[in-house]
């Protein structure tokens, strides 16, 4: 069994970060405002995967 030394850390995908709660609530309330025009203008949402493979 590996000592504590050769154990890997957990770390993020490169170009991902962590968010604390102030930066979720104003993505939050940016995405409330856009998602208001753009319903103003008859769009309709779309969701799409944040992560895909690289040959797709």
């Amino acid at each position: 069994m590996a000592d504590k030394s050769e154990k890997m850390k957990a770390r993020l995908p490169r170009g991902l970060v962590d968010r604390g709660a102030d930066d979720i609530r104003a993505v939050e309330k940016m995405m409330a405002t856009i998602r208001s025009v753009y319903e103003l203008y008859g769009f309709e949402p779309v969701d799409q995967p944040m992560i895909e493979y690289t040959d797709a």
